[in-house]
């Protein structure tokens, strides 16, 4: 076993030992997280393809219906077993998780009084 291997395996059972993963189930967490690691890949090259192509905008707050319309459509196509739509329900997923998040975020923000004299927003 190379030097690298050992360092990806030991970095796999201290993740799985900090999540509280039971040591008979490592193997099956280095699994899903091999196959998370290559479905990653295949979702940011789709969507480096769409970048190319001139797509953008997916973090725009606005667009949460049209992205979930969009989801809703790669699903269908994921049922009716056409190849590929997979990378991409998955895509449009993280979109709306990550415009909830943003959108979270924004619902927390500090209130003026607890807000610096430089936090206060310019008007």
């Amino acid at each position: 076993m190379s030097g690298k291997g050992f360092a990806f395996e030991d970095s796999v059972r201290y993740s799985a030992n900090r999540l509280g993963i039971p040591a008979d189930k490592v193997v099956e967490f280095c699994n899903l997280r091999q196959a998370v690691q290559e479905f990653a890949v295949e979702m940011l090259e789709r969507l480096a393809e769409k970048l190319v192509e001139g797509k953008s905008g997916w973090d725009e707050l606005m667009q949460e219906m049209t992205l979930a319309s969009a989801l809703q459509d790669e699903v269908v196509a994921v049922m009716r077993d056409e190849s590929g739509h997979e990378v991409d329900a998955a895509n449009y997923l993280m979109f709306l998780w990550h415009l909830s998040r943003s959108r979270a975020k924004k619902e927390v923000a500090p209130i003026p009084e607890q807000m610096g004299k430089d936090d206060a927003p310019s008007l």
